[in-house]
């Protein structure tokens, strides 16, 4: 319990050491960055050390120290997003739209919403015709590769959009955002399901047919859309189930990078698979305590396990913070848990 506080409190204080000033000249904006000691730089080129997915989970937590700076920061990487909807720097998934909405319900700011809502919209159109990675060079984007990681991002993002609408009071929007998530979450089954009830993929070509396993937490992260039912769901839960070892390095998932990780408890949590949900929970923060802690993008199995991929990282930190409040009863992304205790 001492080593769990004592990193726990070391992840929150990392976070904070990730704040960027505004550069008037370059970028008037703060920038909550991927890992300063990590150098990471592959961003937008007017924000370059930001990346469009660590960096917006750091601002939805660093939101409970001081909202105004991540609605700042927010605002500024959404400014980059152009006219096509791209974001420059490499591709990543979406957490664009629930980071929107958590700042609004924190701060009750729907100026600030409606600011940043059309290059939500302009990002997300986009999105939803590349749902793929790509490192920096938008020249190689496919129209027929396909990856879960980005399509289950999205369709939680498409959820966010539809309540942004609603709120922004634009029911043809809200209208729109909800066919499209239908009809994407109709080509997620098609795409990732060879059956009905077998096990998912990761990776899917429309054009070749082709389909490859990919990593198993990069898929279970799917169990948190809330309109995937039987029987997708019984090739979701036996990929979860075959993986799932309490008794290996997080919990037996190679990869464990903190979003899909997430997803998966939040996921088993909705569908009340408490007792999974906790030991998954518990072997994040078991593991990233023995790793140093270090608060790293991924890990790789060892005695301890060890950080890899970039380092530090904004996920291994989050990691650490998401599983110790979820565990207590407490999720950040439901301000209402934790508006009477604020984290200090």
């Amino acid at each position: 319990p001492a080593d769990i506080r004592k990193a726990y409190y070391k992840a929150w204080v990392f976070l904070a050491m990730n704040v960027l000033s505004s550069d008037p000249t370059n970028f008037p904006y703060p920038q909550i960055v991927t890992g300063k000691p990590s150098l990471w730089a592959e961003g937008h080129s007017d924000a370059p050390f930001s990346a469009a997915w660590e960096s917006f989970i750091g601002m939805q937590l660093y939101a409970y120290i001081d909202p105004e700076v991540s609605w700042a920061a927010f605002s500024g990487l959404m400014s980059l997003v152009d006219d096509t909807g791209v974001l420059g720097g490499e591709s990543l998934p979406s957490r664009k739209a629930q980071t929107a909405l958590l700042l609004y319900r924190l701060t009750g700011d729907k100026d600030k919403l409606a600011q940043n809502y059309p290059a939500l919209k302009r990002y997300m159109n986009w999105r939803l015709r590349y749902p793929m990675w790509v490192y920096k060079e938008v020249s190689l984007l496919s129209e027929t590769q396909k990856d879960a990681d980005f399509v289950v991002s999205a369709l939680i993002d498409l959820q966010a959009l539809d309540t942004i609408a609603s709120i922004l009071a634009l029911p043809a929007d809200q209208t729109m955002w909800t066919a499209k998530r239908q009809q994407f979450f109709n080509h997620y089954l098609s795409w990732f399901w060879e059956q009905p009830d077998a096990i998912p993929v990761q990776l899917y070509d429309t054009e070749t047919k082709r389909r490859a396993a990919g990593h198993a937490i990069w898929v279970t992260s799917g169990l948190a859309i809330d309109v995937l039912t039987y029987p997708q769901l019984t090739g979701m839960m036996k990929l979860f189930n075959e993986q799932f070892d309490p008794g290996e390095n997080f919990a037996g998932f190679p990869m464990p990078k903190y979003p899909e990780m997430a997803f998966t408890a939040r996921g088993l949590l909705a569908r009340g698979h408490r007792a999974q949900a906790r030991q998954l929970m518990e072997c994040g923060v078991r593991d990233i305590v023995r790793s140093g802690p270090i608060f790293a993008e991924q890990y790789v199995p060892g005695f301890p396990p060890y950080g890899d991929g970039v380092r530090p990282s904004i996920f291994g930190m989050a990691q650490l913070i998401d599983f110790v409040l979820l565990l207590g009863g407490k999720d950040y992304l439901s301000p209402v848990s934790l508006r009477t205790d604020r984290v200090k």
